[in-house]
């Protein structure tokens, strides 16, 4: 979790990259609470990248900046044909009475969608196969939507509360 001083950093460093944009003392308080939830080494990195790659002269959304962080520190998500590999190679390994061993959640997922004793069992591994390649993609899709969405827990509940009790606090201009 970054904290408040990080994310300024962070976009004092933004402001100073992407000059077209002016960051005020509500604005960095909305990027505060909206980033707050992932870590400093993920923002220094998306960082990084956004000053690369972003083709603007303008501050990089929330958005822009919560993708940038997820996709570009390591909590990379296995390809459709990697998932479907390791499945494969754990039906070959640990069989239908085993207990299968994923290297991410999201495959373990979609192995529980598909059923374990389905995809060992199946005389019809073209059928299997696809509804695996089908079940992964949803889950895929789903957990990359949730690493790029602020975080539903009670903290996210209240950012619009925190959000405005820190703007009231600032001076009036």
């Amino acid at each position: 979790m970054a904290t408040l001083d990080e994310v300024t950093q962070i976009l004092k460093v933004l402001g100073a990259a992407f000059p077209a944009t002016s960051i005020s003392e509500q604005t960095a308080a909305v990027y505060a609470v909206a980033l707050e939830d992932l870590s400093a080494e993920q923002l220094q990195a998306a960082t990084l990248w956004l000053i690369s790659n972003h083709e603007s002269n303008w501050l990089p959304a929330i958005a822009t900046i919560r993708r940038a962080a997820i996709e570009h520190t390591g909590e990379q998500l296995p390809t459709v044909v990697d998932a479907q590999a390791e499945m494969l190679d754990q039906i070959h390994r640990v069989g239908l009475h085993g207990v299968p061993q994923f290297s991410h959640p999201a495959i373990a997922k979609a192995v529980e969608a598909v059923q374990w004793r389905v995809l060992c069992m199946s005389t019809k591994p073209e059928i299997v196969n696809a509804q695996f390649r089908k079940a992964y993609e949803t889950v895929a899709t789903r957990w990359k939507s949730e690493r790029q969405s602020l975080p539903a827990d009670s903290r996210a509940a209240n950012a619009f509360a925190l959000i405005a009790n820190k703007m009231k606090a600032l001076p009036k201009k």
